[in-house]
């Protein structure tokens, strides 16, 4: 940002760079944009067990039925500053095409990065992808992680981490984000887990619940929670 906007309030400030940013299409599900898609990408192995399906907030359910997310955008275009998740599910970051920097840092540095509680939200003023330690002087004492993220790599975020995404290639930068959540999360116990899938999961997906790796296609995945008799065997299980 120009020197001067170092003198504008930090909430200014914020709004400013964001609305400076090139247009970015982010965090809209895959099937509101290119449904077709939906039959032809497979279901990473990794989700085999996404036990999001079974979490006992109907929002978290909801978030994870539209999974996966898009991110589409040019060099320098960010979704949000540094931020928190409004909730504690993990991601998972496939980088398609492109580079996305990123910063990560666990809860307990929270002071360092200057959290902005007058708005209400889980933001905070620091930039680790461009440090100003004249606004943000406590970022000098974080300790975090600061890498990039290329074509073909994929991104575990814990959901209670502190984090910042950018996109630096000059082509196009597309990035698929994944909702999970691990079955401690989700269920009080593994047997709990295990026995909503085993009496609630439809057929032809509870092996793919329990840990096969067989793929399936996000078409599929999508339909794992779909089925509204599926929903109210859960909401009896639980």
């Amino acid at each position: 940002l120009p020197y001067v906007f170092r003198f504008l309030p930090t909430e200014l400030r914020l709004l400013y760079d964001v609305l400076a940013r090139p247009l970015y299409l982010h965090d809209v599900p895959l099937n509101v944009i290119c449904p077709e898609l939906m039959d032809d990408l497979v279901l990473p192995t990794t989700l085999s067990q996404n036990s999001i399906h079974f979490s006992r907030d109907s929002w978290v359910r909801k978030e994870a039925q539209d999974n996966p997310y898009v991110f589409f955008g040019p060099k320098n275009s960010m979704s949000y500053p540094m931020h928190q998740n409004i909730f504690p599910a993990d991601v998972l970051m496939v980088m398609v095409e492109g580079t996305k920097a990123f910063t990560a840092f666990h809860p307990n540095q929270r002071e360092h990065l200057h959290p902005l509680l007058s708005m209400g939200t889980s933001l905070y003023a620091a930039d680790a992808l461009s440090p100003d330690l004249y606004r943000t002087p406590n970022l000098k004492h974080a300790k975090g992680i600061r890498d990039v993220l290329t074509t073909g790599e994929m991104l575990f975020l814990p959901g209670s981490y502190i984090h910042q995404f950018q996109n630096i290639d000059p082509g196009p930068n597309i990035g698929l984000k994944f909702w999970v959540g691990g079955r401690s999360h989700m269920c009080s116990s593994d047997q709990e887990c295990e026995h909503l899938i085993r009496e609630n999961a439809r057929k032809d997906v509870k092996a793919h619940f329990l840990g096969d790796p067989r793929h399936i296609s996000l078409a599929d995945y999508r339909n794992l929670h779909s089925d509204a008799g599926l929903v109210a065997g859960l909401r009896r299980g639980i």
